[in-house]
């Protein structure tokens, strides 16, 4: 199984050079494992030391973070029209806490419970260490589609807090931590099946604390239009008529709520078939695929076009990207 670790160390100061050197390379990290957004390390009165490590279980993966200083990462829309990635981070608090405002909502994560957030609607998110020691968590992060497939209301339960030891939801953060714990003592296949399972007894015990709403949200729809999307983006002749017809809405409405969010339906695909793309480059496991492959199964139909969007994008060409990408991984 891939898998990635990065440390940190902090000065007592924010003037300190160990502080000033690490927290952008901190920073870079989080965007790499996670999304881009604003981040900040509060400061202390004594050195800290920031962890990450991560296990990648096929299209889903585990990371765990831990720290002595607390953090705070913000996301904007400027982040998601920047980087529209569609991801939804699970967080199981171990110790310590995590504050998180998300969907109009704003609660505190405690050790012993976990909630669901969204890298495609803005949040603010603060972890905590526990007085005198450290915060300890871990992230499943998830394609947004893939969580959708087992819980189609995701979106709705985005930022609330729910007890993590009992139940299916019990069962789930076991599987997860073992499987970062041991994934590479198993078979790829197998800790691909056990994350499917673990997601599905997760989705379970969130339907079960879920209400039925009345009619979908603007929310909702919206969150239906881009699990759609992340599951169709290598399908080419993808229109946005297909799109609307799929999540049974007219087009006229689907224009109407991207432009609420001050976008618009084809720069928000294209975006998040680049954003795709250079996810796959990265991957060690794509390395046999070819650049135009890989254009092609974002939705490309021209490497060309491909490569002239992806560096007028990203400032760098794919070939690039992938070889400074895969660089930290092969040191």
């Amino acid at each position: 199984m891939a898998s990635a670790s990065f440390q940190f160390e902090l000065g007592a100061s924010a003037e300190s050079r160990s502080w000033q050197a690490a927290l952008p390379q901190f920073s870079e990290a989080v965007a790499r494992e996670y999304y881009a957004g604003d981040v900040v390390v509060l400061p202390r009165k004594d050195p800290a030391s920031l962890r990450i490590e991560t296990t990648a279980l096929g299209a889903v993966r585990v990371a765990r973070f831990s720290s002595a200083a607390g953090t705070r990462t913000v996301r904007t829309w400027r982040h998601i029209r920047r980087d529209p990635c569609s991801l939804y981070l699970i967080w199981f608090v171990r110790e310590g806490s995590v504050s998180v405002a998300q969907n109009g909502r704003e609660a505190v994560v405690q050790a012993g419970e976990f909630a669901v957030t969204s890298s495609r609607r803005p949040f603010q998110i603060a972890t905590s260490p526990e007085a005198g020691g450290l915060h300890d968590s871990y992230q499943v992060i998830v394609p947004s589609h893939l969580l959708a497939a087992v819980l189609p209301e995701a979106a709705s339960v985005c930022g609330q807090p729910r007890a993590a030891g009992v139940g299916p939801a019990g069962l789930a953060q076991d599987i997860f931590l073992s499987l970062f714990n041991h994934a590479e003592a198993l078979p790829p296949e197998t800790t691909r099946r056990l994350a499917q399972e673990a997601l599905a007894a997760l989705a379970l015990a969130l339907r079960a604390e879920t209400r039925p709403a009345a009619a979908p949200s603007k929310d909702a729809r919206r969150a239906l239009i881009y699990d759609y999307l992340e599951a169709h983006l290598g399908d080419s002749d993808l229109t946005a008529a297909r799109v609307a017809a799929a999540c049974r809405i007219s087009s006229r409405y689907l224009y109407l709520l991207f432009a609420e969010d001050g976008r618009r339906f084809h720069d928000h695909l294209w975006s998040a078939r680049l954003a795709r793309a250079r996810t796959l480059l990265a991957d060690p496991r794509t390395e046999a695929l070819q650049i135009a492959e890989i254009a092609y199964l974002v939705g490309f139909r021209s490497a060309a076009h491909f490569s002239r969007a992806f560096h007028a994008r990203y400032g760098a060409s794919p070939r690039d990207w992938r070889r400074e990408a895969r660089a930290p991984q092969s040191a």
